[in-house]
């Protein structure tokens, strides 16, 4: 299924530049890495909250990218990358004298591969054109690998600690549903700065899950990550001679 997800996503990508490149062939490639921070909302009965005792989870972020223009001042910006969507709980942490304190940490991580596809607006901050300040807008498209789960439990001051590795989308058979393939809505902010014969790249971006992540019919709710990134990236043009 992973593999034939990578081919179809190959596929509209290699079609995409070919339709784009006869008009301008400025095309950069690079990578980028970084922290992304993840939280878990839950939609029940008309209302959207955090589940309780629940933390935002900071993990790494990187991968691969891709500018191609497609207009002056416009880019396509395409990205696979690797993404951790999770979150910490903790509970029952109590202040209480030994050995009568009792303390629950818990960190989820669910691993994906992911491929943004956002359009970016340049503006230029300068007059030489060595710095342009963008806006980005667009779609992400995810595919679930596994989950680590990693609990720290405190019972009568001894401490234990517990680390499962499992995919999440084959449990709870017909109660609840893990969606394997994930999608949502992506914006950002960044900065492009020139450095040798590439650029820079800072951003700031804001993934919210729209595919649930799991859907619960008996329990009657839904649960979606968002994810709020910082990364750093490098790219070069291999393909430099503009049209426009």
């Amino acid at each position: 299924m992973l593999l034939r997800f990578n081919l179809r996503f190959l596929v509209v990508f290699v079609f995409i530049i070919q339709s784009n490149i006869g008009f301008s062939q400025v095309l950069l490639l690079g990578i980028k890495a970084g922290i992304g921070s993840s939280d878990l909302f839950e939609y029940k009965d008309n209302k959207i909250s955090t589940l309780p005792d629940s933390h935002r989870l900071a993990s790494f972020t990187g991968g691969f990218i891709l500018n191609l223009k497609i207009k002056e001042k416009w880019f396509l910006h395409s990205e696979i990358i690797f993404e951790d969507k999770g979150l910490r709980t903790r509970y029952g942490c109590t202040d209480s004298i030994p050995p009568y304190s009792i303390c629950y940490k818990s960190v989820n991580h669910n691993y994906y591969i992911q491929f943004p596809q956002t359009i970016r607006f340049l503006i230029p901050i300068d007059q030489k054109l060595k710095g342009k300040l963008y806006f980005e807008a667009g779609l992400y498209f995810a595919c679930y690998i596994l989950t680590k789960s990693i609990d720290n439990v405190t019972i009568y001051g001894v401490d234990h600690k517990y680390v499962d590795v499992y995919d999440h989308a084959s449990l709870f058979g017909n109660i609840e549903t893990t969606h394997r393939y994930d999608w949502g809505a992506t914006l950002g902010i960044g900065m492009l700065m020139n450095l040798g014969k590439g650029q820079i790249d800072f951003n700031l971006r804001c993934d919210q899950m729209i595919l649930a992540f799991v859907k619960d019919d008996y329990g009657g709710f839904r649960r979606y990550y968002n994810v709020i990134s910082l990364t750093i990236g490098y790219t070069i043009p291999v393909i430099n001679k503009d049209n426009n």
